[in-house]
């Protein structure tokens, strides 16, 4: 029946001349004019065969244009003292679910080639040392901070989960945090 033969068209499959009803395929009848009339567009897209491709079902047609799918990302930037200065500016790095200040910082220093130092696991991971930067290098105040969105952690960095977005920032103190803008617990 012509409305039948609308609905095909309308879901985005294939349509096929030899299954309109006759009416529809001699351009004559009762059949409404979106199963008899081909779009300008789809008749350049006719096959070898003669058949008008009208569209193809979703999810089997490549989009007209390349779409690289972003994957979820943080940002994340490592600054030592004033000798060492920025050792890394800031980038992204990608972040996958349940991940750890310190699972990203790992990644990142290995895709990188940046040496870094750590002791202890998990939830009680220590940062010792970042490209040959460590703990008491500059004093017994000095060390490794982190802060994520501007907020310092008294966390271990393997305590405090990441989110897409966030901004993670490593900084080499040494006054305990107090010269870049941590307050002492």
């Amino acid at each position: 029946s012509p409305p039948a033969a609308a609905g095909p068209v309308g879901s985005g499959e294939l349509l096929d001349p030899a299954a309109a009803p006759a009416s529809a395929r001699s351009g004559g009848g009762t059949a409404p004019p979106a199963a008899v009339t081909e779009p300008p567009a789809a008749a350049s897209a006719s096959g070898s065969g003669g058949q008008p491709v009208i569209a193809a079902p979703a999810g089997e047609a490549p989009p007209a244009a390349p779409v690289a799918e972003a994957k979820p990302a943080v940002q994340i930037s490592i600054a030592g003292d004033k000798d060492k200065g920025s050792i890394l500016a800031a980038t992204s790095a990608e972040v996958k679910s349940g991940d750890t200040v310190f699972d990203v910082l790992q990644r990142t220093v290995r895709e990188k080639k940046i040496q870094m130092e750590f002791r202890g696991k998990g939830s009680a991971v220590y940062v010792a040392g970042i490209d040959n930067l460590y703990e008491f290098d500059k004093g017994g105040k000095s060390g490794w901070l982190f802060r994520v969105n501007g907020t310092f952690s008294s966390k271990s960095a393997g305590a405090v989960t990441v989110q897409k977005g966030d901004r993670i920032e490593w900084l080499y103190t040494l006054d305990l945090g107090k010269d870049v803008g941590a307050k002492a617990d």
